[in-house]
Parts: structure tokens; sequence; C-alpha cells
């Protein structure tokens, strides 16, 4: 008898657990798909959309400069964003760094639990290098959220385009 009553406390006790998981997967997954509703394309949004404005931001490069939206009116701008936590980065920042020798570029670092050393050697000959923790100034400006992730930004401070590959970026600089 105890035996049988125990055993009936022990699923009793582990149904509940199973509906409280239960619900909150439940309720993960409708945060989910209200997220995913406010992308009117199915893509996820990952940064600003085309043809949104930069909202305002200020930040200091690794030279000391000041740099804030308006350094983005100064013709088509190549924005690039880099982690030092991501592993398709590094190896992106040089074909960046070449970019900037043709078009004005800003190259943007977020530290995370890997040092900057290597991203910063590879984004040496980036003029505009800022280096912010995460959640930066200019990151939360552009409302990144994976990386990289690389903009063009008109002379009216307006996104033209964006994209996690740099390819499409360096031919819209080009044309």
């Amino acid at each position: 008898m105890t035996i049988g009553l125990s055993a009936v406390l022990v699923l009793t006790g582990l149904v509940a657990v199973n509906l409280v998981l239960t619900g909150g997967i439940i309720r993960k997954l409708r945060e989910y798909e209200r997220e995913r509703a406010r992308h009117t394309d199915g893509r996820w949004q990952v940064g600003l959309a085309d043809g949104t404005k930069v909202p305002s931001f200020t930040a200091a490069t690794t030279t000391g400069e000041t740099v804030d939206e308006e350094v983005l009116r100064d013709g088509v701008t190549l924005v690039g964003f880099f982690s030092t936590d991501c592993g398709s980065c590094l190896p992106k920042a040089p074909a960046f760094a070449d970019t900037a020798t043709a078009t004005p570029a800003l190259a943007v670092v977020s530290t995370g639990r890997t040092a900057a050393d290597d991203l910063l050697q590879a984004l040496d000959a980036v003029g505009r290098v800022v280096v912010e923790g995460e959640a930066g100034p200019v990151a939360t400006a552009f409302a990144v959220a994976a990386y990289p992730l690389f903009f063009l930004v008109g002379p009216d401070g307006a996104v033209l385009a964006s994209s996690h590959e740099l390819d499409p970026m360096r031919r819209l600089a080009r044309a």
C-alpha cells in the first residue's frame, strides 16, 4: 500500500512539473511569434531597416576622435559591426579594411569575453574604429542584434542597405 501511494505521489509531482514547463514553453513561443510578427517581410530584422535615418549617437574612436551621426554624412559611408565573440567576424575584417581605403568607413568592435586585439589589428587601415561594450551607443543606434553586420549609409543619414555579407555592400559602395 505504501509503495502504491508513493508511486502516485511521485507521478503527481512529475505531472505538475511537466505542466509548469509546458506553460513556460508556450509563453516563450508566444513571445517569439509576437517578435516575428514585427517583421513584415518574414526576415528577422537584425539592424536598422533600409530607409531608416540613423539616430543620434556619440562615441570615441581608438585614436580619441569623437564621432557622431554627422560623420556618416560625408557621402556614402560603410559601417561595419564586429564582435570579439563572433567566429566569422575576424575573417571578414581585412576585406572591410580594404574597402575602407576607397570608401568612407566606420568600424565598430563590440567587446565580449575575448580580447579585441586581433580584430583591431585586422581593422588597422580603417580610419575610424570605435570599441564599445555590448549595447554600446553606436550598436544601439543601429539596432544591431547580430554580428558581423554591415550598413551603407547615404549622405542624408539614412540606411541605404544592410547585410551580414560584405560583398553586396562593397558593390553598392562602388556604384
